[in-house]
C-alpha cells in the first residue's frame, strides 16, 4: 500500500569536526495513515523517521569520516592521543565503543563489497580475501580488509563509468553510504 509522506519537523543535530560542534537541520517525516492506526489500535508502531546525511552515525556525534582516519591510527600503534584528536574526541572511551561496533560489522561489510564487485562483473581470477590482502609480517585486520575492498569497489565503479574520480579519503565514506541504504549501516 502506498501512500503519501510528509514533513513533520526539522530537527537540529550536532556533530564534532576539529573540536568544533557544527549544527545541521535534518528532516523528520512522519506517515499519516500509520499514526492514525496507531492512534485507532493503541499500538506502539514507529511513524515517524529522521532523515540523515550518510555521514553521520545514528545516535552518535562523530563522523563516519572521522572514524576512517582514526583506526588506521589505532592499528598502526599510534600515540591514542592522536587518534582521538582525529576523532574530535576527549573520552577514550568514544573511540573504544565506535571502534567495536565497527569490528562487530566488518566481516558482514566486506561479504557484502565482495558481493557487490563479483555482481558488477568483470572480476579476475577469485581470491580469498586472505590472498588478496596477505602482509608480509603480521595477519591483516578486518578493517584494512574493508579499505582494501572499498577501494577495489570504488575503482570498478570508475571503470565502468558510473562515477567521477572518488579520492581515496572518500572512498570508505562512499562505501559506508551504500552500506546505510542498504541497511548494514552504523545505526543502533
Amino acid at each position: 500500500m502506498s501512500h503519501p509522506v510528509t514533513t513533520h519537523s526539522y530537527r537540529i543535530r550536532a556533530f564534532l569536526w576539529n573540536f568544533n560542534t557544527i549544527e545541521i537541520d535534518v528532516v523528520r517525516i512522519v506517515c499519516k495513515s500509520r499514526k492514525k492506526r496507531c492512534k485507532k489500535t493503541g499500538k506502539k508502531l514507529q511513524y515517524t523517521l529522521t532523515v540523515l546525511p550518510s555521514f553521520l552515525i545514528p545516535h552518535a556525534r562523530v563522523t563516519f569520516f572521522g572514524l576512517s582516519k582514526a583506526i588506521p591510527l589505532h592499528l598502526d600503534r599510534k600515540d591514542f592521543d592522536l587518534v582521538l584528536n582525529t576523532l574530535s574526541a576527549e573520552d577514550p572511551r568514544t573511540f573504544g565503543h565506535h571502534f567495536g561496533r565497527i569490528s562487530k560489522r566488518i566481516p558482514e561489510w566486506n561479504l557484502a563489497i565482495g558481493r557487490w564487485i563479483i555482481d558488477m562483473g568483470k572480476t579476475d581470477k577469485p581470491k580469498t580475501l586472505d590472498e588478496t590482502f596477505r602482509l608480509k609480517d603480521r595477519a591483516i585486520h578486518p578493517w584494512e580488509k574493508f579499505i582494501g575492498l572499498a577501494s577495489d569497489f570504488c575503482r570498478r565503479l570508475e571503470s565502468l563509468g558510473q562515477v567521477t574520480a572518488i579520492l581515496e579519503d572518500e572512498q570508505p565514506i562512499i562505501v559506508h553510504a551504500r552500506l546505510t541504504f542498504s541497511g548494514m549501516g552504523l545505526g543502533p
